[in-house]
């Protein structure tokens, strides 16, 4: 698993925006603009990318 720091920055109209390095994006094979769900998993403090 890799770890790395992102950025997260919650937009005027209720939204949200999570920024990675592109090294990251690299490895989980994501295109500009993809949909995904992060899903937080406070008992094991994990977070969870999966492509919709």
């Amino acid at each position: 698993m890799k770890r790395d720091v992102g950025r997260y920055h919650k937009l005027p109209w209720g939204g949200g925006q999570l920024t990675i390095p592109k090294d990251l994006v690299k490895e989980l094979r994501l295109n500009n603009k993809e949909k995904v769900l992060l899903e937080y998993d406070p008992n094991k403090k994990e977070l969870r990318i999966t492509k919709l």
